[in-house]
Order: C-alpha cells, then structure tokens, then sequence
C-alpha cells in the first residue's frame, strides 16, 4: 500500500516579507520623485496654457455680457414702444423718472435711485452701478408722440450712457444727440462705450439692437474727442443728428 506524500510547506524566513515590502514601498516612494527641472518644466507648461486661456476667457466672458446687455436693451426699448403708443414717448419731469414710467410695463427698477444690479436696467458690463446708470434715453424723444417719429428703425431709443462731459458718471437714465454742447455746470450726457472693441450697444425706436462704434453716422467721436457742435439744422452740412432726431 502507497503511502502519501506529505505536502511541502515553505516556511518564509524571518523578516523576509517585511523586507521585501520595505522594499517594494521604497521602489514606488522613489518611481513618484520629480527632479527640480521636471517640476520647472510643469510650472512652465502650466503658465503658458494660462496665458493662452485668460485671454479667450476673458473675450468669452464680455461677449456674454454684450449679449446680455443687448437683450436688457430690447427689453427696455419694447416697453418704452409700449408705454408710447398708449401715452407718449417717455421723458423726464421733475420727481418723475423713465424707469418709474416703465415699471409697469417691466416690473423692475422703480426709480433712478435704485440700482440694483440683477435686473434689466443694469448691465453686466458696467463695473460702478452704484454711480453709474447702464443705459440713457435719447433725449430728443422726451415726451414725443409716436406719429412724430418718422424712421422707428433708424432713430436711437436708448443706449449704453451712464458717463458726463468731463468722465463725470450719472444715474440718470438720459444721453444727448451728438449735437448736444456742455454749457458751465451742466456737462453733456454721452454714450458709453464699455463693450468689447469699445462697442456701444444701441436700441432703435422699433426695439432692434445693434453694437456701434463712436463713430460715423451713430456718434461722430468718442466723449474725450467730440464735445458736440450746437448744429441742429438738419440742412447744414455738419448736422451729426441724423439717427437722434425724429425725422
């Protein structure tokens, strides 16, 4: 009769398996060490996608707030086309402001004082809302009828303003026709070009918006360049008016 073979058991020698993971742990401690020139050359890598990359985020973020603040303008440029056709074109009285006349219609921004920036009247754009409005109203439609309006898609309804004669800011919602000369004490209200390009953002009487420089037929210079030229006869070569008046 066979007789069966005992099985072999390999007893491990003392310490060699503690030894044998000190070892291993010692091999990946040293698989994992940078030199200095490796961690230089990550830190260069990484300033350079950071320079390629702020710009592009930066020119991202002012298109959304471009694209924010025009649909803020076409809000605004809709309800002031509605309170006309039921009254007149909005204007300005003493105690009584444009943004109190669209409440109603808007539902936001009860008076000039109130400059609460998450709403339409403020645009995303503009870094000094506490001192500075976002938008101002042409002022050559103060209180016109609608029928006196002519071109509703050739003449300014309100635009990117807040800013005076002088870098003076405002928060009244009002800006002049390139026209419009600063008399002592009383500095011209001006658009604001605060958009990327120095891009203003202009809404018409008939609510289309459109991105301009200041310059052309919208504004003939920027306000530290232009200081208006008191020409109101639209016969007269140098008249700068012809998107602000109601012809």
């Amino acid at each position: 009769m066979k007789m069966k073979e005992s099985a072999i058991v390999e007893l491990p020698v003392p310490g060699t398996v503690r030894n044998r993971t000190a070892i291993q742990t010692k091999t990946r401690a040293a698989s994992v060490k940078f030199t200095m020139v490796e961690l230089l050359v990550v830190i260069t890598i990484i300033s350079i996608l950071a320079g390629l990359l702020l710009p592009a985020l930066k020119k991202a973020r002012s298109q959304a707030q471009g694209i924010s603040c025009r649909s803020n303008l076409k809000q605004i440029s809709t309800a002031a086309l509605m309170y006309a056709q039921d009254y007149s074109y909005v204007g300005y009285a003493t105690g009584i402001d444009r943004k109190m006349l669209l409440y109603t219609y808007l539902q936001q921004g009860k008076s000039n004082s109130e400059t609460e920036t998450n709403q339409v009247w403020e645009c995303l754009g503009n870094t000094m809302p506490g001192i500075q409005c976002s938008y101002g109203f042409n002022t050559n439609l103060n209180w016109a009828k609608v029928d006196r309006i002519k071109a509703w898609s050739d003449t300014v309804a309100l635009c990117d303003s807040g800013v005076r004669d002088g870098n003076v800011n405002t928060i009244s919602t009002m800006c002049h026709p390139p026209s419009k000369m600063s008399v002592a004490g009383n500095p011209a209200y001006r658009p604001n070009p605060r958009h990327l390009n120095k891009l203003v953002n202009v809404a018409f009487v008939e609510s289309h918006v459109e991105s301009l420089p200041m310059s052309g037929a919208f504004y003939p210079g920027p306000m530290d360049g232009w200081v208006g030229n008191n020409i109101v006869n639209p016969s007269d070569p140098d008249y700068k008016d012809q998107l602000w008046d109601l012809n």
